[in-house]
């Protein structure tokens, strides 16, 4: 298939361009941004790009979104990963500025889509949307980030259906691997590479890690509308205190690191005490093996990254 993509320069986005290449799909990467000073997504963008044919200055709903999509179609799927999400976990986050940026003139632009072949819409959802996961009720949106995905889907949602395409969404719950971002994982991996422990804070939260590349090779069958229109990826569902301490175990084996690691005995619930996804994935089915995973993910730190 001729697959668009957004958010190709994101973690998961990286992944997800470069898995969909690797099963055969053409995949053009549409780039909010004509460049980035940030060496770690330009990292990521030298490998989108040696997969898939990048195009920047190009945001969902523009001029030159819509000239893209005219120029160089036909696209059977227009994979919608990219979302604004700069600031995403201050509380004064603009809703309504990141539904508007999201969206953007979506009517017209899902209309041009499906007049040059697409068929379906993937959209990426977040598990901290409201009504997303499995948690305790009612599963309200997180944040005000969690709120401008929850109404991003649903503008979206109707959007596909008036355009008459097929829509898809993919909930990403908390994915990790190498080329991640300044997340706690990195802080982790990057503390315990120069000898110092790491301490867990909120060891009783119960979420859902999954590795990045069995999101990436999940999210190849969900666009190839293999999946149904909801898909749910779990894999490490579970206390954050014992997801650490699996990493502790994997890292520590294959290093020879201490990894001295320490969980809270008591924690504040500022959050949802639980949330996770839905659909336990089996590696079998994408022929994943946990064990390079986790051989690539320490030694890409190992090396330095």
């Amino acid at each position: 298939m001729r697959i668009l993509l957004t958010g190709a320069s994101s973690f998961s986005g990286m992944w997800f361009a470069k898995a969909l290449a690797e099963a055969g799909h053409e995949v053009v990467a549409a780039l909010r941004s004509e460049g980035y000073e940030d060496p770690l997504r330009r990292a990521r963008l030298d490998r989108v790009a040696a997969v898939a044919d990048v195009v920047p200055g190009a945001p969902f709903g523009a001029d030159a979104f819509l000239e893209l999509v005219a120029r160089r179609g036909p696209f059977e799927v227009l994979c919608h990963h990219g979302a604004e999400a700069a600031g995403h976990k201050r509380p004064d986050f603009d809703v309504a500025g990141a539904v508007a940026t999201n969206t953007r003139n979506a009517d017209r632009t899902l209309a041009a889509l499906k007049t040059c072949g697409a068929r379906r819409l993937v959209l990426t959802g977040s598990v901290f949307e409201e009504d997303e996961g499995v948690g305790e009720e009612p599963r309200r949106a997180f944040s005000p980030y969690g709120m401008s995905k929850t109404l991003t889907s649903r503008a979206l949602a109707q959007a596909a259906n008036d355009a008459g395409l097929d829509f898809v969404k993919f909930v990403v719950p908390n994915p990790f691997g190498p080329f991640e971002a300044q997340t706690f994982q990195r802080f982790v991996m990057t503390s315990w590479r120069e000898g110092r422990p790491a301490h867990v804070s909120h060891p009783f939260y119960v979420r859902d890690n999954v590795p990045v590349d069995l999101l990436a090779r999940t999210y190849v069958a969900a666009s190839e509308g293999l999946l149904g229109a909801h898909v749910s990826p779990s894999f490490y569902a579970g206390s954050v205190g014992a997801f650490f301490q699996r990493m502790a175990a994997e890292t520590a084996s294959r290093t020879g690191w201490a990894c001295a690691l320490t969980l809270a005995d008591s924690q504040s619930f500022e959050e949802p005490r639980i949330r996770t996804n839905s659909q336990q994935l089996d590696p079998h089915a994408y022929g994943w093996s946990e064990g390079g995973f986790w051989d690539a993910y320490v030694d890409y730190y190992a090396n330095g990254a």
